[in-house]
């Protein structure tokens, strides 16, 4: 018999014995397991073997690992309220803390789907579904109404919460970071500093980007200044080569508030590689205060979401929710809150209305 196939059924054997100890009550609620170096070798088997098996119980709803400490019978009353979370990627660190800070604070530890390659929604849940059940979804990115519409229907017992994102057009339950005014936070403090030559450095394809655009426009706009855009997508590469083409354009901004940290990150890059001083010559505010932001060079100036508390209120309105299904829709918008680091922290000279963004 092949090794692989030994290993299947060794993990599906540990499986099956957890569970059925659990469903007999032989393990109890809130019962710690035995630690998996003793359970591989009463078993036999190797630690990443038992991980294996335990991690099959975790998606059912049966088991929670607490970091530090070990792995946990879930009650049934915690069970019940199971949440599903959407990302579209674990590779990003917004969405790796986003499902840090659910498990934090969840009371059972969540059903994690990525969704990298754009498959439906409700396609993804189906998929999620046979493998392990909950009622309750956190949806971490916008969705087409038809899509809604869909989910709505194929899960009619099924509660959708939407995190930082929404459904265009229709009232649904969400939490959201204003980001309209975290963009006029970070260009109004450019403004105060004297520059006016300010791009945006991002896109208006996704929703965040369109929000994040429409507040700084609004800013430029409320100060006389016209709103320029630099085509780039969200990661530090494409920040990188966009700044770079900018540039090679004859572009000199003063001024740069990028869609996301990694955006700006990239930005900085090529604005160093062409001998432009940040913040001397152009001062650039990012969005999402990512902790590589802070340890990069110059430190990142951004604008912080309050994912903290987003997330807590998000568990809680479910958690509510379940409770009282007929409760009405809530809508939330916590206010962001700009942080000044070295990226912007030196004041530029004497506004020349003269300048344009083009030279």
């Amino acid at each position: 018999m092949k090794k692989e196939h030994l290993c299947e059924l060794s993990y599906s054997k540990i499986a099956a014995d957890l569970r059925s100890a659990i469903d007999s009550r032989h393990l109890s609620p809130g019962e710690m397991l035995l630690p998996e170096r003793e359970l591989a070798r009463r078993y036999s088997v190797s630690i990443g073997t038992v991980r294996r098996g335990i991690r099959t119980l975790v998606e059912e709803g049966r088991l929670r690992k607490r970091q530090g400490l070990g792995t946990f019978v879930l009650n049934r009353t915690e069970t019940s309220g199971a949440i599903a979370l959407l990302l579209p990627t674990l590779q990003l660190s917004y969405y790796a803390r986003i499902a840090e800070l659910v498990e934090k604070y969840g009371s059972s530890e969540p059903f994690i789907i990525t969704n990298p390659d754009d498959v439906p929604v409700s396609r993804r849940i189906s998929i999620a579904q046979k493998r392990r059940g909950f009622r309750n979804v956190i949806i971490t990115h916008e969705i087409s109404s038809e899509e809604y519409d869909r989910c709505r229907r194929h899960f009619p017992g099924m509660e959708f919460f939407f995190f930082d994102s929404g459904v265009s057009g229709l009232p649904v339950n969400s939490v959201c970071s204003d980001e309209i005014e975290g963009a006029r936070l970070a260009v109004t403090h450019l403004l105060n500093q004297g520059r006016r030559r300010i791009v945006f450095l991002g896109n208006t394809r996704f929703a965040n980007g369109r929000r994040r655009a429409l507040g700084c426009r609004l800013a430029l706009e409320n100060a006389g200044e016209k709103f320029h855009l630099i085509d780039s997508d969200v990661h530090y590469s494409s920040a990188y080569a966009a700044m770079q083409n900018a540039l090679a354009r004859g572009l000199r901004p003063t001024g740069i508030f990028a869609v996301t940290d990694m955006a700006a990150m990239g930005g900085i890059s090529a604005l160093r590689e062409a001998g432009v001083r940040v913040p001397e010559d152009c001062a650039v505010i990012g969005y999402s205060n990512l902790a590589e932001g802070k340890n990069f060079t110059p430190a990142l100036s951004t604008i912080e979401t309050d994912l903290d508390g987003m997330v807590r209120y998000t568990l809680s309105e479910i958690a509510f929710r379940t409770a009282h299904p007929e409760t009405e829709l809530s809508q939330v918008r916590f206010q962001p809150r700009l942080i000044v680091r070295a990226s912007s922290s030196t004041i530029h000279q004497p506004f020349n209305k003269q300048e344009s963004c083009h030279e």
